[in-house]
């Protein structure tokens, strides 16, 4: 099976709320790098990505785009 990734970040809190998300509809990921995230590399920080089987990858794109596009904890830290 092949994993695809649907999104990446640095940011903590956009992946717990990536996680919840398709935790709640049941798709199966997995979060590479996630146990490097806090590490520094000689190319820099290391973004989780989040990963999904190649059949759900139109249906977490579609639940993740918010999260894509920035606006959600972007959203939040402007209030």
């Amino acid at each position: 099976m092949e994993l695809i990734t649907v999104f990446e970040t640095l940011n903590p809190i956009d992946l717990s709320i990536a996680k919840s998300i398709l935790e709640g509809e049941n798709i199966l990921y997995f979060p590479k790098n996630e146990f490097l995230r806090n590490t520094v590399t000689y190319f820099g920080l290391t973004p989780v990505e989040i990963q999904v089987a190649e059949k759900d990858v139109p249906a977490a794109l579609e639940l993740l785009e918010d999260l894509i596009k920035g606006e959600t904890t972007n959203n939040a830290e402007k209030n």
